[in-house]
């Protein structure tokens, strides 16, 4: 599993890392991918994340009663949208790697799908001539799935990749944890189940089980809607709104607490484990870059004798500025080395005086003895 994370691409902008701007092609897909290339870059991702930020609330504000049919919106969606349509199709345009490869990318998936509900949502509602067109569930779901515009804002947060490969390398534990629960949520709602039915009979009458001292119908009727109660259980929500009544059922229902604990434990640790070697992967791409990127400046610098020379007088200058912190830390030591030779002397000067006074004094009692 650790080969598999290491081997697993940091981010997108990573992956599409070109040897150096050399070109317009070349400043533009950084402009487009990485905010920190430049001032243009920043004003890009702040636009970017503006349009984002914009469209969702619009869309959340949208759906108020007193809003429910402001034309402006609209209007909104469509500007957010255009944006967002045309910087996919200058990532995509423009990306140096295979357009299918691009285009699975998931940082890119998510784009997509963010821009594909506005637009076949559009189609549909020019192509249909009903009226009860916006009642169809279809658009419905179409309309939900413009909040998942927000996770676009994953682009922007390297800790938010870091946490999504984690939890993407650890499919195999999640697999493992997730039959364990299900398993352990059947077992324990077919227990609870006849646990239940040890303190109520079946009732013809209304053909539910009923407990036998309250005379109330009992809310374990069946295993399926027993397991409803064991997954909040496990989960660890507890809504309430049924609970075991019986002695015995009170007793699965402990135990499921606290096997619930241990349950959750492992997919965490989990996460945790593959959470910090994404972290550790980090450092070290960004070490890596930061070397690629001092390699690509000398290559450049080589091939051009004016930028050899500015290079050469940063060179100079900055190792000027090296010895002169390295005199001045060499004369804080000096003066700090000097402050300790005098404290040293000083104390040498007082064990040397009580030694004196120490002997004197022996001799006067000597010869008064």
């Amino acid at each position: 599993m650790e080969e598999e994370l290491m081997e697993d691409v940091d981010t997108e902008e990573e992956e599409e890392l070109v040897k150096g701007a050399y070109g317009p092609r070349d400043v533009l897909i950084e402009t487009l991918q990485s905010y920190q290339y430049s001032p243009l870059a920043s004003l890009y991702a702040l636009i970017n994340l503006s349009a984002i930020l914009f469209s969702t609330i619009s869309f959340i504000v949208s759906t108020l009663p007193q809003y429910k049919n402001h034309q402006i919106f609209d209007v909104f969606e469509f500007a957010c949208v255009g944006f967002f349509i045309l910087d996919y199709l200058m990532r995509l345009l423009l990306t140096r790697k295979h357009r299918i490869k691009w285009f699975l990318k998931w940082l890119n998936l998510i784009d997509l799908l963010s821009i594909l509900p506005f637009c076949v949502e559009y189609i549909l509602l020019r192509a249909s001539s009903s009226p009860y067109i916006n009642s169809f569930v279809v658009l419905r779901v179409l309309r939900l799935l413009r909040i998942l515009r927000i996770i676009k804002l994953v682009r922007y947060s390297k800790d938010v990749q870091m946490a999504a490969r984690a939890t993407r390398s650890s499919t195999s534990g999640f697999l493992v944890a997730t039959t364990t629960l299900l398993q352990a949520s059947l077992i324990f709602a077919s227990f609870i189940y006849f646990a239940e039915q040890t303190g109520s009979q079946w009732d013809n009458h209304l053909q539910l089980w009923v407990y036998t001292a309250t005379g109330k119908v009992s809310s374990f009727q069946s295993i399926p809607q027993s397991m409803w109660w064991s997954i909040v259980t496990i989960s660890t929500t507890g809504y309430g709104d049924f609970v075991p009544q019986t002695p015995l059922g009170k007793f699965f229902a402990g135990m499921m607490m606290l096997c619930s604990v241990f349950l959750l434990i492992f997919p965490l640790t989990m996460i945790s484990g593959k959470y910090k070697l994404a972290y550790q992967k980090s450092v070290t791409d960004k070490e890596l870059r930061k070397e690629r990127v001092r390699r690509n400046n000398r290559k450049e610098i080589f091939q051009n004798p004016a930028k050899r020379v500015t290079h050469l007088y940063r060179e100079v200058r900055n190792f000027r500025q090296t010895i002169s912190a390295t005199n001045q830390n060499i004369l804080s030591f000096k003066t700090s080395f000097g402050e300790l030779e005098y404290f040293v002397y000083r104390l040498k000067k007082h064990y040397e005086r009580c030694e004196e006074e120490k002997t004197h004094n022996q001799t006067v009692s000597y010869m008064f003895y």
